[in-house]
């Protein structure tokens, strides 16, 4: 945040959502070890709805590289400049999966923002008060996109890919809000890999759209 927030930096966060990110564990990382963390700003891309940036976090043990991951944000709005060209080749996509089934789903806590903030650091006022995110135009406060898809990731039927692996991927883009008091629910695709992959959406409620969709995979 210190990086996008300095003045030198050229694009306003305020309305900037985060978008997508790439995860890739090298190794597991003991909870004993001294960690280097590096982070740096990456490529950029102009698309039709506005422009898309990347950030990237490399966590090394020893120099060496444990785990890695590219966070992909997007401001919406007009970019267009002699020196900005629309890019061809889009950021990845994750599509919403066809006839998945429910794997499990509970109710996010309406203090869930505010108690996930304090472990963070994330207090964006969205996340810990519903008459604030109403300001940023959104019907009242949500969770963290990263909360959830943790406790997604910690579900039965996803965390078998993890159990007892050392190389992990994970690609995820974050499509809609999940409100606090409100249902979420994990669906998977049907997998015949042995294990090896799956693809999962995150609904929030009614909604028929997914809120996160993402696809985990086993690496070793």
């Amino acid at each position: 945040m210190q990086m996008l927030t300095h003045s030198s930096f050229p694009i306003g966060l305020l309305g900037a959502v985060h978008l997508k990110n790439k995860i890739r564990q090298i190794r597991p990382i003991k909870s004993s070890e001294l960690i280097t963390i590096r982070s740096e700003l990456g490529e950029w891309r102009v698309t039709e709805k506005g422009l898309e940036f990347d950030f990237s976090t490399h966590l090394m043990v020893n120099s060496q590289i444990v785990w890695s991951e590219i966070s992909t944000y997007f401001k919406k709005g007009k970019f267009a400049h002699k020196n900005l060209k629309q890019d061809s080749e889009a950021s990845f996509e994750l599509e919403t999966l066809e006839d998945p089934q429910l794997a499990t789903s509970w109710l996010i806590p309406k203090d869930r923002g505010k108690v996930y903030a304090k472990i963070s650091g994330d207090y964006n006022p969205i996340h810990i008060s519903k008459t604030l995110a109403k300001l940023f135009g959104l019907k009242r406060d949500i969770a963290h996109g990263f909360g959830v898809l943790a406790q997604a990731l910690a579900s039965e039927g996803v965390n078998e890919i993890s159990q007892n692996a050392t190389q992990i991927a994970l690609d995820t883009v974050f499509k809609g809000p999940l409100f606090l008091e409100d249902q979420a629910c994990v669906k998977l695709a049907k997998s015949n890999d042995k294990g090896l992959e799956q693809s999962f959406d995150i609904y929030c409620g009614k909604n028929p759209k997914p809120s996160i969709c993402a696809h985990l995979q086993r690496l070793d």
